[in-house]
């Protein structure tokens, strides 16, 4: 389980996510090869890059490749303003890996499929599906 280091404030989120995510897709026109999860992680890791552009420019990259998700790039920018402090913060400090066995181990920066597990959209939903724990003894 990965667990942002200051979860309280925001969400709790009890294990990893997963980019081939098989929730329902939000946006009905970003669907097929590219959906919201993947657009998540896509504008986060742009983020994390350090682009020196604003935000909005992030999605007329993503729409010059899929032009059908620029919709939904602009929820994930919309969860990026409502949630910005925390996202920096697992960004710079990182995040805590929890495993079965009662150890945790901090993550810098934190995985960007969990940040986008952590947020959520103005409907108050995971832009990525949580994944159960891993069993390292299985």
């Amino acid at each position: 389980m990965v667990e942002p280091i200051d979860s309280d404030v925001l969400v709790e989120v009890s294990a990893q996510t997963s980019m081939n995510s098989t929730a329902e897709v939000r946006d009905p026109d970003c669907k097929g090869e590219f959906k919201n999860c993947e657009t998540c992680v896509y504008t986060i890791a742009r983020m994390k890059r350090g682009i020196n552009r604003i935000l909005p420019a992030i999605c007329a990259e993503l729409n010059e490749k899929y032009p059908k998700c620029y919709k939904a790039c602009h929820e994930v920018l919309s969860a990026i303003q409502l949630n910005g402090a925390h996202i920096k913060r697992w960004i710079q400090a990182g995040c805590f890996k929890y495993e079965v066995y009662g150890e945790k181990e901090l993550i810098q920066p934190c995985p960007t499929h969990v940040i986008c597990g952590a947020i959520k959209d103005l409907t108050n939903t995971n832009f990525c599906e949580t994944i159960p724990m891993e069993d390292p003894f299985k």
